[in-house]
């Protein structure tokens, strides 16, 4: 796949909130040009770090004694010589308070998201880890109760951290996915919702206008799903089950896509998400069945495939390659 792969923990997972405290009373006590320097070389060496400013600033705020205890320290003598005792004073209650402050946010609300060709996964802040798909938007609440997640669009592979205590709930449409410790699948593609188990337990649900959830009973009885068993909700509700080889579910994160008996139309739509030369399909060809493993990165060769499965052309139109019925012979 022409894009990138990407790994990231949750901001809430990492950071120097301790240090950036240090810098922050440090900054308030020595204005120094070396000083600020100094700083800003700290805030270059690692994207958190900007972020664990930011909460040190937004901790500050809430420190309405701090201006007035520099006032103080100030009118008291040079500031060379009282700056450290305040300095040290200072950054021990903004560190405590930032732990404080720091729990009450985890693990916070987030949200992540992927662009065309591009891939990540993301390590939450119970453990769990989602891998998104290209153009996958997933949004994370979660509070000392719950694990509550929205996948608003794309497909993305979830690894649930074991917790009994906190259910790790996922929504995508009107479907909604209930876990403790697993893995499966959501998918949220236009009018494709769906969810496929890897390993574990879960139950599945459908949500009413309202949002309530009411529990789905697969078709061939019973309400839990079977290790490789996927669940589709149709656009207007209704649940249909089907068996996938586990090797084919997700096969994104080896850069395939498979089809089996799909619309040619529906296969094209899913090969231009991954972003790339981007394929059309003309009239009266959008309906023809394409079963098959495909690259991610090589939309040509699928094109050329497909040609050749069904006697079709492909026609470079600007930056599209169009896939068509021959011209009719007069």
């Amino acid at each position: 796949m022409d894009g990138k792969l990407v790994s990231r923990a949750s901001d809430n997972t990492k950071g120097s909130d301790p240090e950036a405290a240090a810098w922050l009373v440090r900054l308030d006590s020595d204005g120094q040009a070396r000083t600020r320097d100094a700083h800003e070389a700290w805030l270059a060496e690692d994207d958190r770090h900007a972020r664990s400013f930011e909460r040190a600033e937004e901790v500050w705020s809430m420190l309405p004694r701090a201006a007035a205890q520099s006032r103080v320290a100030e009118s008291h003598g040079p500031r060379a010589a009282s700056a450290p005792r305040w300095a040290m004073a200072a950054c021990a209650a903004l560190v405590m308070l930032a732990g404080a402050f720091i729990l009450t946010r985890l693990p916070g609300n987030e949200t992540f998201q992927t662009g065309p060709g591009e891939q990540a996964v993301e390590r939450l802040a119970d453990g769990s880890t989602a891998s998104l798909d290209t153009m996958t938007r997933l949004s994370v609440e979660f509070d000392d109760a719950r694990r509550a997640l929205t996948l608003e669009e794309g497909e993305a592979v979830f690894d649930v951290a074991h917790d009994a205590d906190r259910p790790f709930i996922v929504r995508a449409g009107k479907l909604q996915v209930r876990a403790v410790g697993t893995r499966f699948v959501v998918r949220n593609v236009g009018t494709d919702t769906s969810v496929t188990l890897l390993e574990g337990r879960i139950a599945v649900s459908r949500l009413d206008e309202d949002g309530r959830a009411e529990p789905v009973t697969i078709a061939r009885g019973g309400r839990s799903l079977r290790t490789g068993e996927r669940l589709r909700l149709t656009v207007d509700g209704e649940a249909r089950s089907d068996r996938r080889a586990i090797e084919d579910v997700a096969a994104w994160r080896r850069g395939r896509v498979v089809f089996d008996d799909v619309p040619l139309g529906e296969a094209v739509g899913e090969l231009n998400r991954y972003g790339g030369e981007r394929l059309a399909v003309g009239s009266g060809v959008a309906g023809l069945a394409i079963s098959g493993s495909f690259s991610t990165a090589d939309p040509a060769s699928f094109a050329e495939a497909v040609s050749t499965l069904h006697n079709l052309d492909v026609r470079k139109s600007g930056q599209t390659l169009v896939i068509e019925s021959p011209p009719t012979q007069n």
